[in-house]
């Protein structure tokens, strides 16, 4: 999930990391998403989330957030999606889902 906003030049310039990101999971077909929050358009969940600073990104596993990167860190938020994208390529036969006897 990445928390950023319109107004915010920082999160205009990482998205060009979560492009790349994004293409990676789509060339290897993996089963990772991608969401993009604007807090003008949700103030009030970011405010549950405890973002205070921008760009955020959380990576999430099963519903449970395992990694927040805050700021303009784009090659830690590159680093973490593609260890999360060979993760999940090692875990299934590239189908997106998780093979029953991993």
């Amino acid at each position: 999930v990445k928390y950023g906003a319109s107004w915010c030049n920082p999160c205009t310039k990482i998205q060009s990391t979560l492009d790349k990101c994004i293409k990676m999971c789509e060339d290897t077909n993996t089963n990772i998403k991608f969401v993009h929050l604007d807090y003008d358009d949700c103030e009030e969940f970011f405010d549950e989330r405890e973002i205070s600073s921008l760009p955020t990104v959380e990576l999430w596993l099963s519903g449970v957030c395992i990694d927040k990167i805050e700021g303009f860190k784009p090659d830690e938020v590159e680093k973490q999606i593609t260890s999360r994208i060979s993760l999940d390529l090692n875990m299934g036969d590239g189908d997106g889902e998780v093979d029953e006897d991993f």
